[in-house]
């Protein structure tokens, strides 16, 4: 059950990688700084992070840590 005033902001993208393919959506319930563009923020940090951990480079993808994808999937939470 939604309560009057409830917000929902969502992003979804996809892509198509040497790797593979990604597949991301995003969705976000809340107040007045609920809205699209802070799913696509939350999105964007999350892509951020695989790239920065080599996991869109050809043949580095199965040499992700489990440690490492944890903090890929939790440094895009909002703080």
């Amino acid at each position: 059950m939604f309560h009057a005033g409830t917000r929902f902001g969502w992003f979804a993208s996809y892509a198509n990688t040497d790797i593979g393919r990604i597949v991301t959506v995003v969705f976000l319930q809340g107040g007045r700084p609920t809205f699209g563009p802070k799913a696509a923020e939350i999105a964007g940090r999350m892509y951020r992070n695989l790239y920065d951990h080599n996991f869109f480079v050809a043949g580095t993808a199965g040499a992700i840590s489990d440690s490492d994808l944890r903090k890929v999937s939790t440094s895009a939470t909002p703080q």
